[in-house]
Order: C-alpha cells, then structure tokens, then sequence
C-alpha cells in the first residue's frame, strides 16, 4: 500500500481526533446579536482613502521592480512570452498602466520634487504621467506644486496648453505653469495678428477669416519646426477612408503638415454645427461641451444649471449658468450633494460632498483646490 501526504486545507484544518457533532454543538457559542451600531460613511471614506494612499505609494515601486523584469527578460524565464501577459496573469494591472509604470520609473530623473512626490504617493501615476510631455529639472517643482493644487482634468488642460504654445513659439518658450486662474485661451487664436495688433479669436473666427488666417498660422509653422508628440490614427471601411482622404485634401494648405487639414476640417465642422439652431447653447459652448464639476470630465447628457434658483429670484445671464452634466445635475445638485454659487465661468464656487454638522470633503474655486469652509450645512 502506498503512502499518501495529508496536506492540510486553509478553509478545514486537519485534526488529529475528530469532534462529534454533540460536542460541537454543545462547545459552540451561543449566536451573538447582530451589530446594528450605525456605519459613518464619511468614516469608511476616510479609511478607503488611506488604503488608496498605500496603493498609490505602491505604484512607484512596482514600476522599479517592473523595469528589472523586463530589462533582463526575467518574464521570459518564469514561462511567460510577453510583459503584456505578464502583467495581466502575475500582476493583475493592465498592460498600459504597467507600462506607465516603468515610463515612470524611467522619468525619475527629471526632478528631485518629482521623484519624491511620486514616491510618497502625493502625486498619483496618472498626474505624473501628465506630467512627463513638459518636465525639466528647472520646471518640476512648479508643476508638482500645480498637480496638487487643481483637478486631473485641469492639470492636462495646463499641460496641453503650454505644449501647443511651445509648438506655436518655438523651442525657447518657457514650459512653466500658466496662471492658476488663466482662462488658457488657445495660443493659436492669442497669436493671430491683424495690421501690428493682437486679437482674440474664437475658433469660427478662425475658419470665417480664411485665406488671412491660413497665411498667419503658416507663417508661425514655417518660422518654428513642428513638434510632433502625438498621432492620430482612423480605422474603417476603405470606401471610408477613401473619403476621409479626400475631405482632408479638400482642406489641405500648401506647404502645411498634414495634422493642419485635420485641424480645419473639425474648426469647420464645429462652426457648422454651432451655427445649427437646434445644437445653439452658448453656455455649452463657453464651458467647452463638458459638465464644469471639478473632476468631471463627461461631455454626455449636458444641463443648463442655473447657480441662484429661477425660483428664487436667478436670472438667465450667462454669469448665473453653467453646464452641468445629468448625473451631477439630478442626483448631486439638486439633492444637496454637491452646492455651487458665484459667478460663471471662472468664480463658480464648489463644495463637493455636503453634509450635515461637518465640513465638505472639497472645495474648490473653478478647478482651484481651496480650503473647505467652516460653515456647515
């Protein structure tokens, strides 16, 4: 007879004499009450942001070890073909935010304020991602310092913002942080001249000039190279890429790259639209077709939120109105979640998660991160 290895199970623990059943029921506990005390929700937020606090400290390291393993292949070796299977069967993250991850890690050098942030967890992966485009050692106090000051959503409108101004100037514009409080007017439509002077313009502007317009850009293009940092790609039918082909051709200027077609195929598409009666909002338009909630990013289901009621005594001026997407607008605005007052668009104030004989969990002025307020509600 052969001899077999016992191995204990974590869910039934091996005993070397079992319990008769009266024994167990005699030696068991008498079922105690249920705990019917009151959960504070606000207490078991705090808890899951201290536990996400871990996780984002994790990040940094995960993205070290990470790099070693794929340096040396080591994935290779632990009979696993690719890093993106790897990380899927091993790991448990996504193959983009692993290699976020070692992007990261990589990154490390750009700044000692950098480094440290990303390694305590006060900057998260995804703010360090935006920030790498635009980091330098001379910069990256400055903009570690912008990260935990605004919103995600914020921190790439900044980013994107100085990097189409540097591509518009040249290599010698400074890529430091704009004004907290900039309204980040396109630096296209800032640097348009007409007869020695400069002029803001709105994006139909742009389209309507025309021919004077396309002169100024390409004059701005051809003084300064092009920095290509991004691709577009379209996927689709032939007989539909054929016509995008066309399309772009319609709208293409001598001399231009390629990507400026694009760009005045959609100036003009969103002239058009705008133009149509039924899609006219100049509040959507304003808030740029997005729900203005800081950290809310959704372009779908936009409302008309009026600050101060209509029914006590708000007016329809552009400055009382503010798009808000249905979501926030339903289940957050108008149940007391969330609470918004000043003037639009760029002195709305927001207090986010209100409650009752407590402070909110965010303020916020526009995109600006603001202490909360010691009223309560």
């Amino acid at each position: 007879m052969g001899i077999r290895t016992l191995q204990s199970s974590p869910l039934r623990p091996l005993c070397a004499t079992p319990v008769p059943p009266e024994e167990q029921r005699v030696a068991s506990p008498a079922p105690s009450a249920p705990n019917v005390a009151p959960v504070d929700p606000f207490a078991l937020d705090a808890r899951l942001v201290a536990a996400r606090h871990v996780m984002q400290t994790s990040d940094a390291r995960i993205g070290r070890l990470l790099r070693v393993i794929i340096d040396h292949h080591f994935y290779r070796l632990l009979g696993v073909g690719s890093v993106d299977a790897y990380v899927r069967e091993r790991l448990g993250i996504s193959s983009r935010k692993a290699w976020a991850l070692v992007r990261l890690e990589k990154a490390s050098f750009r700044g000692d304020e950098f480094a440290r942030a990303y390694a305590d967890g006060s900057l998260s992966w995804t703010r360090a991602l935006a920030l790498l485009p635009i980091l330098t050692r001379d910069n990256a106090g400055a903009w570690v310092a912008r990260a935990r000051a605004v919103t995600v959503r914020r921190l790439f409108d900044e980013v994107n913002h100085v990097l189409e101004s540097r591509d518009l100037l040249g290599p010698g514009f400074r890529l430091h942080p704009p004004p907290i409080d900039d309204p980040l007017t396109s630096p296209v439509t800032r640097h348009v001249h007409a007869g020695g002077h400069e002029h803001e313009l709105s994006l139909a502007s742009i389209v309507q000039i025309g021919a004077q317009t396309d002169s100024a850009l390409d004059g701005a293009r051809a003084a300064h190279p092009e920095v290509c940092d991004a691709a577009v790609s379209f996927t689709g039918p032939a007989s539909v890429v054929a016509l995008l082909r066309d399309v772009l051709d319609a709208f293409a200027v001598s001399g231009a790259p390629r990507w400026a077609a694009l760009e005045r195929l959609l100036l003009h598409v969103i002239t058009h639209w705008e133009n149509t009666p039924r899609h006219r909002d100049p509040i959507f338009a304003r808030d740029g077709w997005r729900c203005a909630v800081p950290a809310c990013s959704s372009r779908r289901n936009l409302h008309d939120h009026h600050l101060l009621y209509r029914s006590r005594g708000g007016g329809n001026e552009g400055a009382n109105r503010v798009a808000v997407c249905a979501a926030h607008h339903l289940h957050a605005v108008h149940t007391g979640v969330i609470r918004a007052w000043g003037s639009a668009p760029a002195d709305v104030h927001w207090e986010l998660g209100v409650r009752r004989d407590a402070p909110p969990l965010l303020a916020y002025v526009g995109e600006r991160r603001v202490p909360a307020p010691h009223h309560f509600a």
